[in-house]
């Protein structure tokens, strides 16, 4: 998965300039800003399509956030102990 992730952080590295320089921008809205870059979104969405589960829901309850629970509590336990 770290390989796959770091060859779409390569792609949106050379892409995302050149995707901001074409869009069309709304002057009402503000831009929408989100926590997870784009090479993070795409990598989980081809992380699920690459799985067994048939809708991304479950695939997101059962896989990332469990990832993510695990992470945040090593991470704890190392700043803790």
């Amino acid at each position: 998965m770290t390989s796959v992730f770091c060859d779409i952080d390569d792609f949106c590295l050379i892409f995302e300039p050149e995707w901001h320089k074409r869009l069309i921008c709304n002057a009402n809205k503000p831009p929408v800003i989100s926590k997870l870059s784009l090479s993070e979104i795409m990598t989980i969405i081809i992380h699920f399509h690459q799985s067994a589960f048939r809708d991304f829901k479950h695939y997101y309850l059962n896989l990332i956030l469990n990832i993510s629970l695990t992470a945040s509590r090593t991470w704890f336990l190392t700043i803790v102990l």
